[in-house]
Order: C-alpha cells, then structure tokens, then sequence
C-alpha cells in the first residue's frame, strides 16, 4: 500500500530532500547482505529519554492538572518499549557532527531522499511513518502529549543542527495487550540498491578504507562518491559540546621555517700579527 504521513505527527521534509544515514562498516554490510533497514527500540536510544517530572511541573503550571499530566506521560513512557526508529539526517555529509561523535564509529554515510525512502517502505508488513525531529528547551516548553509516537520525535534544542528525521513503527510483543516489542531491534525488508543514491566515506578515513568501500560500492552498483580529504578539513574541537563549537580559536596554516643565511666565518687576521 502506498506510504501515507501520520496527521497527528510533524511533517518529514519535502519529498526530493536528500537525507543521509551514518553507519558503522558492519552496519553498511548489514544492509548490503540483508537488504534490511534496522529499527532501534527507543528505550534503547540514549538520546530518547522522556523527563516525566518536568514535564509534569511545565504542564501544571500550564493550567493542566498536574495527576493527569502524570497519567499520560506516565503511560507515554510504558509504551516507549514498542516504539522502534531509524535515523536519518537533512544535512550534508560532509562536516556532519555524526562524523565526530565519540565512540559513534561512523565510517559510511548513505544518501537517498524522501519520496525514494517512502516508496521503498510502502511494501513493508508494518506501518511505517516518517517524521522530522523537534528540537525543544525541555526545561521551559512543554512536550506535546496524546501520541505514543511524541516522545521519540523531541530532543533537546542544543541538538537542533543535527537536524534529525525519523522512520517510526509501532510493535508489541502480543496482540491483545501490550508487551514490549524485542529488544534487538526490528529488521525491515528494503531493496538496497534502488534506496541507496550514493555512497560517502568518513572524511578522514584512512586510503585504505577509501578503496575497500569504492569496491564494496562498484560490486553492488552504488555510486561512490568523493568527498574532501582530511587535508582540507578543519580539525575537530575536543572541546565541542552539544551547543557546538564556542572556542576562540580557529584552524590557521603554519607559515614554513625561513631559511637564515648565515656567512661563512673570515679568518682571524690578528692571528697573523701575532705569528
């Protein structure tokens, strides 16, 4: 059936939006082999956790009963283990902060855009939806209530320049209440080739890795497509945080060494006098 957007959540970017997802090797291969797209539980995500209290104080202090505000997200958070997503990114390859994330172990960046990631979801068994992520101040906006999906799609404001879209799907471990979904994660059958409209490699990868992925990438007939050398890379800030880069310095060429011409020593000519 063809893809439908979910009205109850944000819209995901217009439909010819090229979108990125960042990968490990192993992850890359996964999808190559398989022909599978991974979805991870949200409660699973470290950056997906749902600050129940909070929210609670934000919304009472709206004019909302405070045990009802309670209640629902309470029950947002019981549900968060059914809730499975894949990442996307709106912004380009080439400095994205996923290259930089410590311990991300992103080697491979793919691209597509919007409408070819609908279309190749429309056969899947689930219900798919796509939705762009909502940065918000969690400490003074309130998170909107009344979807089992909300939770997922809102992260903090210092994150916004990741500029995040997700694929959703909703799965239970049973049928007539609700369990938790696997834990493992959910494997979606795509078609990696019509999916996958380029392929990129982590722009300071070593040489070898360059060729290894080219190859990969000529035997599956995916476009490999280059991207800067590390040369031509501003080296990253160890001091980065969440809201970006604040240190005064900035990346300046080292002029080279002069050369000093030093002149040959003359010979003493009082030596001579004293001879």
């Amino acid at each position: 059936m063809p893809y439908l957007d979910h009205l109850e959540l944000p819209s995901a970017p217009a439909g010819d939006k090229v979108i990125w997802r960042y990968l490990s090797l192993a992850q890359f291969l996964n999808i190559l082999n398989n022909q599978t797209l991974h979805f991870t539980r949200i409660d699973r995500n470290s950056d997906s956790l749902l600050d129940i209290e909070n929210q609670v104080a934000l919304n009472a202090f709206a004019g909302i009963p405070a045990e009802s505000t309670r209640r629902a997200f309470n029950l947002m958070k019981s549900t968060q283990s059914a809730v499975f997503t894949n990442s996307w990114y709106e912004n380009d390859s080439q400095a994205h902060l996923r290259w930089e994330m410590p311990g991300g172990n992103y080697e491979v960046a793919i691209r597509t855009n919007v409408d070819t990631l609908k279309n190749i979801l429309s056969p899947a068994s689930q219900k798919i939806y796509m939705s762009s992520v909502q940065y918000i101040d969690f400490a003074s906006v309130p998170m909107p209530t009344g979807n089992v999906f909300l939770p997922a799609l809102h992260k903090p404001r210092e994150l916004s320049e990741e500029k995040e879209v997700r694929l959703l799907l909703l799965q239970t471990g049973g049928q007539s209440v609700f369990s938790p979904g696997p834990e493992q994660g959910i494997d979606v059958s795509i078609e990696a080739a019509s999916m996958i409209k380029g392929v990129r490699v982590a722009p300071r990868s070593a040489s070898r890795l360059r060729g290894l992925l080219r190859s990969i990438a000529d035997r599956y007939s995916l476009n490999f497509e280059s991207n800067n050398s590390a040369a031509e890379l501003k080296p990253p800030c160890k001091f980065r945080t969440a809201n970006g880069c604040s240190c005064p310095h900035r990346t300046r060429s080292v002029e080279p060494l002069r050369t000093i011409n030093v002149a040959s020593p003359q010979p003493c000519t009082r030596r001579k006098e004293l001879i």
